[in-house]
């Protein structure tokens, strides 16, 4: 099977594209062994073709989850019979599936085994009480309390690209003045994104949405920030992150760092790409910028809550550059509250 990578995958045929398809068709556990160019397939498009998923319910191959994204409610209700049914399958991949699936089959199936405690803590004692929507996450939804459904994620993807100039849409690591209340040191607005832009209008927000955190302290806490449309904002610290004041900010490194941050900003562009991308874009990819779509969790999925109404936050970018260590930074956002929230996590 020749390999093409997710640009190579733009130009080929549909004659090609459809070889392909009908290869894993054929050879459904085949999709295992190419796994680079399975995900390159559904990164460019998305979707698996409904006989593909057919062919990996009919077959029981439940180890590559997304697979099932959006597949029918008949496979819906199939995986759930599965789970409910207790059928000698690895219960943690087909709770996967569901969730990929994330069909009403897949809604009501979750809410009912969140009432079930014996088997939340068979999956995960540690996380004994949010195991299922941390499953659901994997999905990019949840539920409330009232069985209803909550996206976390938007449907389409944009990636972003080095640029050699400068522009108003993008805009990133600016040093502000704001102080740390753990460390001491000044933060940082990890990005500023202009949302009136034509290629962010799948996003359904307006103004100039910038987020800001401390990028030493980040690694340890999530920040939060309230945003206002005309791309100034206001740091929100809880209380733990403030009891735990380590100040440092006459540290060398820390002040060198900053100011290596400082000329980063001033010589580096970004812009977006000028086409849109399907949710699972960036979602395999780690080293990937972008806005939308699925995150490429280093480790499990982490939906923020919004510190005023509570509710999960919509995830909406991935940011990974050198400047910040060897891992990722993930900003969600509430929309009804003007609220981001940074997070981090690290290979």
């Amino acid at each position: 099977m020749k390999s093409y990578s997710k640009n190579d995958l733009y130009d080929i045929s549909e004659l090609e594209i459809k070889r392909i398809w009908d290869y894993f068709y054929n050879n459904i556990e085949s999709i295992l062994k190419y796994k680079d160019l399975y995900n390159n397939m559904m990164s460019v498009f998305g979707k698996c073709p409904d006989y593909i998923q057919e062919c990996a319910i009919e077959n029981n191959f439940f180890s590559v989850p997304d697979i099932y994204y959006k597949a029918s409610e008949d496979i819906g209700k199939k995986l759930s019979e599965i789970i409910l049914c207790k059928n000698d399958y690895d219960i943690y991949d087909v709770l996967e599936c569901l969730a990929m699936q994330g069909g009403k089959y897949a809604v009501s199936t979750f809410i009912e085994l969140n009432k079930n405690n014996e088997l939340k803590k068979n999956l995960s004692e540690y996380h004994f009480e949010n195991i299922i929507h941390m499953y659901a996450n994997i999905g990019g939804w949840d539920f409330d309390d009232f069985g209803n459904k909550i996206v976390l994620i938007y449907d389409n993807c944009v990636s972003i690209r080095k640029s050699e100039y400068k522009n108003n849409v993008l805009n990133f690591f600016n040093v502000i003045d704001n102080i740390c209340p753990r460390c001491g040191n000044n933060m940082v607005n990890i990005v500023s994104v202009d949302c009136n832009n034509d290629m962010l209008k799948f996003l359904n927000l307006e103004g100039i949405i910038t987020v800001s955190c401390c990028i030493d302290c980040v690694c340890y806490y999530e920040y939060y920030s309230k945003y206002n449309v005309d791309g100034t904002n206001k740091p929100i610290f809880d209380k733990e992150l403030i009891d735990n004041a380590v100040t440092n900010s006459n540290d060398e490194g820390m002040i060198n760092f900053l100011q290596d941050i400082r000329g980063y900003s001033d010589n580096n562009f970004f812009t977006l790409d000028s086409i849109s991308s399907s949710v699972f874009y960036s979602s395999y990819d780690w080293e990937e910028n972008s806005i939308g779509g699925f995150a490429h969790w280093v480790d499990d999925a982490n939906y923020t809550k919004c510190p005023e109404c509570g509710k999960t936050m919509k995830y909406l970018m991935q940011v990974n550059n050198d400047l910040i260590l060897s891992g990722s930074l993930y900003i969600c956002i509430c929309s009804d509250c003007c609220i981001t929230s940074v997070s981090y996590q690290q290979t």
